[in-house]
Formats: C-alpha cells, sequence, structure tokens
C-alpha cells in the first residue's frame, strides 16, 4: 500500500477511530483501505471502522471492498455510504433501524450503523429493499436512470437509499410490525410515477400495509 502511515490490526477484533474532523473512509479490499486522500493514512486487516460524533463522515466502499465487522458512523452527525460501482448479480438491503442495517452484495454482507443517506452506484440485476419493522411511511420516487426509497415520516424509520435502476427485478419488503406490540401495524408506500423496465414486486408481509 503507497501510504505514508499504515495501521496494521493483525489478528483478533480490531476497530479504527476517526478524528473529530469530516472523514472520508475509503475500503478497498477485504477489511482493509484508506482514510483521507490517498497516500496518506492506510489501513490492513481492520475489521470496524468508527467515525466521530458530530460530525460528517463519508464510507466509500469500493468494488472489492468489504468490511467483516460494522461500519459506525458516529453519534449524531450526518454521516453518509457511497456503494462506488461494481456489477452485481443481486444485492439486498435490510433495515434493522432509522440508521441501521446491512447490505448483501452477492455472497458479501456489509454491517452499517450510524449512517444517514446511501448511495448506490452499482450495476446490478435484482434488487432487494426491505424496510425496518417500526410503522414505515416511505415514498419510491424516479430521479431518471436512479431511484430513491424514503422515509417521510417525521422521524425516519430506515435509511433513504438512492440507487440505479436494476436491470431485472425491484422488490421491496415492508417490514413486519407486527413484531412490535402495542403499535399500528400498517405500512404505507407512495410510488411515484416510474418509467422502470424491471419487474416491481412490492410484499407487505404482516399488517394492514397501503400502497
Amino acid at each position: 500500500l503507497p501510504h505514508g502511515i499504515i495501521f496494521e490490526g493483525g489478528g483478533g477484533e480490531d476497530d479504527l477511530r476517526g478524528t473529530l474532523d469530516d472523514t472520508t473512509w475509503t475500503v478497498t479490499r477485504y477489511n482493509e483501505g484508506f482514510l483521507g486522500a490517498e497516500g496518506v493514512v492506510g489501513f490492513l486487516d481492520v475489521e470496524n471502522l468508527s467515525g466521530a460524533a458530530d460530525n460528517e463522515d463519508t464510507f466509500v466502499i469500493g468494488e472489492g471492498g468489504h468490511l467483516s465487522g460494522l461500519m459506525h458512523g458516529g453519534d449524531r452527525g450526518f454521516d453518509s455510504l457511497v456503494l462506488d460501482g461494481g456489477d452485481y448479480q443481486s444485492v439486498n438491503y435490510v433495515a434493522t433501524g432509522p440508521d441501521s442495517g446491512w447490505i448483501t452484495r452477492d455472497e458479501h454482507q456489509l454491517n452499517y450503523a450510524g449512517l444517514e443517506p446511501i448511495t448506490d452506484n452499482m450495476s446490478v440485476t435484482d434488487r432487494v429493499i426491505r424496510t425496518s419493522n417500526f410503522t414505515d411511511s416511505a415514498r419510491l420516487v424516479d430521479l431518471g436512470g436512479q431511484l430513491r426509497l424514503e422515509s417521510t415520516d417525521a422521524i425516519p424509520t430506515f435509511e433513504n437509499i438512492t440507487f440505479n435502476e436494476p436491470s431485472n427485478s425491484l422488490t421491496i419488503n415492508l417490514g413486519d410490525d407486527n413484531n412490535i406490540p402495542l403499535l399500528p401495524d400498517a405500512d404505507e408506500l407512495n410510488i411515484q410515477a416510474l418509467t422502470l423496465s424491471a419487474d416491481l414486486t412490492i410484499n407487505g408481509e404482516n399488517g394492514q400495509d397501503i400502497v
């Protein structure tokens, strides 16, 4: 790696923590990448990346990049995730909370927390997106070549995702609200005018859902 400073985690479960400054984290290979401008600080054998609180970090995941642990943007602030290119047969998003979840790109899973918007620039044949187990109010918007699935609740229940249109199919699974006692079990999805050529499937799962 052509970096001035290299942090090598070695064996075990390692966590690299960022500074208070806004930081761009770039993951290029398995548990490997660099911080800030390429050529300054690199890391090897690091399973977890953690940004500082109250700043704006960006996590960029290259085509060959993935982590075995967790990407955490830090508390508060406005941290983002960019999936930067690559061709995949399937990509599966699962939201576990307002700012957490995982993304499976073919056989590789990325776990995240403490992040706000997600931008997905990958070429994908089949996409599956599952909203949270809370009662979600969501909107699917056509941006012209890209789509965005966004939470329209005053307090978002899942990450906004902007993504390239899949070539074959898009499946949206609304979360299973019956797992949350004493809460209404009705998700709502507002689909704007679409020019999508791929097949679109909406699964309501449990509850009285509205599309």
